[in-house]
């Protein structure tokens, strides 16, 4: 399961970058920037579950930067 998340996060966060890089539109920056703050989180909570609290926290960690990051 977490293979897969990490699979389709990867791929999707691919197509933000290269979408973003063809366009250099701005507006584009903060989606990716919220959606890596979901994808994270997403990982986070799925690492916690399958008991890696370390990774998990790392996580959460680096959804908090990119929230930071969306809002400011």
């Amino acid at each position: 399961m977490l293979n897969i998340l990490r699979i389709i996060s990867g791929l999707a966060a691919f197509l933000l970058i290269a979408y973003y890089t063809i366009t250099l539109d701005d507006r584009y920056m903060i989606y990716m920037q919220s959606f890596a703050t979901i994808m994270f989180s997403i990982l986070a909570i799925a690492e916690f579950k399958e008991s890696d609290k370390k990774t998990a926290a790392l996580y959460t960690i680096l959804a908090a930067l990119f929230l930071f990051k969306a809002v400011h």
